[in-house]
């Protein structure tokens, strides 16, 4: 659900602060002024406006709501002010938020390693490009020496340098375009795609169950109803897929269906949760079985990270060794020729 600007180790920080100070006796606002002496400005302004809507009397959930918290915290800390438990929300807070930090770390450090490759392989061809292959082809000339056609490509490429970087700059640019354009105008019809891509399709389902079964999880065992946690879904997930699957599922549940019977038509989710929900409507237990499973899928996902990490950066390097291969048999094939003919 969107975060609606707080980061993962905002909220995480923020939860932990006030966990701590509301265990040792500390009131909710005194305990939020010292959160905000040390907050960052734009956290500060946040927890000003929830100081300014408990000063009017508001619950702190409607508070957290004004004061851009996501719904899935507002949601927990609704159901903590009914049980009078606020700690113990917290204390789950702390945890997801901070298990979300972790999992977007590992992301960008999945991604980074080939992304350093692919700009010093793109630095190392604009090098051959600009300085080693004019001279090379200047020095091959002038010993008439007949130029290999993957030496003239990478020529044509160094004469012509100017116009195919404002070509590819023009067609990326326009890539990125027409990629947010329509992620944002047929953001249903782009999920329901990659939902449907080989390998693709594996790791985002589980990712996604993972997500969901997690916040329900959560959510259920803190005494929200199905059909809020629904609403909640169909209404806040920044996952077009997931908000038209949960508003399904409810119309399902209001025209007697189980939940689990609900749930196998959701295009999304994971063999696993289809198969255990039955189990877990029998015994009644619903919200801790899926904290249960979310912690399985965890598991599987991380596993399904580590292959993805291991196939780009084998791909990545193979990749590198092909081009640096091919540019220096490109630069050096006629200097072999050359010598054969002495």
């Amino acid at each position: 659900m969107r975060n609606k600007g707080w980061s993962h180790q905002e909220l995480a920080l923020f939860s932990r602060q006030l966990r701590q100070l509301l265990e040792v006796g500390v009131g909710l606002l005194l305990a939020l002024n010292v959160i905000q002496r040390t907050a960052t400005k734009r956290v500060s302004r946040s927890i000003e406006m929830l100081l300014q809507q408990l000063e009017r009397g508001e619950p702190l959930s409607i508070g957290l709501r004004k004061a851009q918290f996501p719904s899935f915290y507002c949601f927990l800390m609704l159901t903590a002010e009914q049980h009078g438990s606020y700690t113990k929300a917290l204390s789950i807070l702390v945890q997801y938020y901070e298990q979300r930090k972790e999992r977007r770390k590992k992301h960008k450090k999945i991604l980074a390693y080939p992304f350093l490759v692919l700009v010093s392989c793109l630095l190392t061809f604009l090098f051959f490009v600009h300085g080693l292959i004019p001279q090379f082809v200047t020095l091959y000339e002038s010993f008439s020496l007949e130029l290999p056609w993957i030496t003239k490509v990478l020529w044509l490429l160094s004469e012509q340098w100017k116009f195919i970087y404002l070509v590819s700059l023009s067609l990326i640019t326009l890539s990125i375009l027409l990629f947010f354009y329509f992620l944002k105008s047929q953001q249903l019809r782009c999920e329901r795609v990659l939902l449907s891509t080989p390998i693709v399709s594996s790791y985002i389902k589980t990712y996604l169950t993972a997500m969901i079964t997690k916040q329900m999880g959560y959510l259920l065992d803190s005494g929200v109803s199905v059909l809020h946690v629904c609403d909640l879904f169909s209404k806040e997930s920044h996952w077009q897929v997931v908000c038209e699957s949960f508003k399904q599922i409810k119309e399902d549940l209001l025209n007697g269906m189980t939940l689990s019977q609900a749930l196998q038509q959701v295009p999304f989710l994971h063999i696993l949760v289809l198969e255990s929900v039955v189990v877990l409507e029998q015994t009644g237990n619903l919200g801790a079985g899926f904290i249960h499973l979310s912690k399985q899928l965890e598991e599987e996902h991380h596993y399904q990270l580590d292959l993805l990490s291991t196939f780009l950066e084998t791909n990545t390097v193979v990749g590198a060794g092909i081009f640096v291969f091919l540019v220096m048999i490109a630069l050096f094939l006629p200097m072999f020729d050359f010598i054969q003919h002495l």
